[in-house]
């Protein structure tokens, strides 16, 4: 494997506040072709699975930008101030900041709630020519179903409701739900008229893999699927980060997005 090289970016989000993010630039490929990898709900651009996946897909030849959506991780902003449309505009934003740099955002790829913004977004960007998610849901709506609190009378009387995920306490706001009611993604995976990849672990307990073969059916083709044996929601043993990485470069590289030369 070839050394790769990474730099700590920042540039303006759709919000107009700063974004931070991480540019990882194989020693091999000087295509423009980048890899805009987007992160899941109340997670940033620095999850084990976000950041083993940037790598693993550099050391293929691709670059990658990897990055906190606004109110999350490094970057600015407020995080009961995002919804998913906050993140699709993040995304554009993103994709507008490779163009100033002389890049495109050839491919989106989202993990969980980041891959639903990637599907969004895809048909803001005519440059992208693939559009990827892991362990997404079918539905907007799924993270409604593991937050009870949400679903209560008294949420919609205060229009907000401090909730804990994954050992984080967060503020979801009644525009934050009414956000994601919203979107069909049986109608927008439909409409991608792109290749189209689902990566889903087979034990994954937060996202069920049935919810990606659901979102599997709703696309036309050309889509392919990639299971990845005993994986949970975060992909939290290396290897199986690491085995999405490597056919996630695959799947790429079939759809005509130039990742370069492959380390060795």
């Amino acid at each position: 494997m070839t050394e790769q090289d990474y730099s700590r970016v920042q540039f303006k989000g759709g919000g107009s506040v700063e974004l931070s993010g991480v540019l990882h630039e194989p020693a091999a490929s000087r295509s423009p072709s980048t890899v805009l990898l987007t992160h899941c709900f109340t997670c940033s651009k620095d999850y084990r699975v976000i950041v083993h996946i940037a790598r693993q897909l550099s050391s293929q030849g691709f670059r990658v930008l990897r990055f906190d959506f606004a109110g999350s991780g490094e970057s600015q902003g407020e995080f009961s101030d995002s919804t998913l449309a906050t993140n699709v505009s993040d995304l554009v934003a993103a994709a507008a900041w490779l163009g100033t740099r002389g890049l495109e955002a050839t491919a989106l790829l989202g993990h969980s709630l980041g891959g639903i913004a990637c599907i969004l977004a895809a048909k803001l960007l005519d440059e992208v020519k693939a559009v990827g998610v892991i362990a997404s849901p079918s539905s907007s709506t799924h993270l409604l179903e593991l937050l009870p609190a949400l679903q209560r009378p008294e949420f919609d009387d205060q229009g907000a409701s401090d909730v804990t995920i994954g050992g984080r306490r967060v503020r979801i706001t009644r525009e934050f739900v009414e956000e994601l009611k919203r979107h069909s993604l049986k109608e927008s995976a439909a409409g991608l008229h792109r290749p189209f990849l689902v990566v889903h672990g087979t034990d994954d307990k937060t996202v069920p893999i049935a919810e990606g073969e659901k979102l599997f059916s709703f696309a036309l083709q050309p889509k392919s699927f990639f299971s990845v044996p005993g994986s949970d929601h975060l992909f939290s043993r290396t290897e199986h980060a690491q085995l999405a990485g490597q056919a996630i470069a695959t799947w790429l590289r079939s759809c005509g997005v130039d990742g370069g030369q492959s380390g060795s």
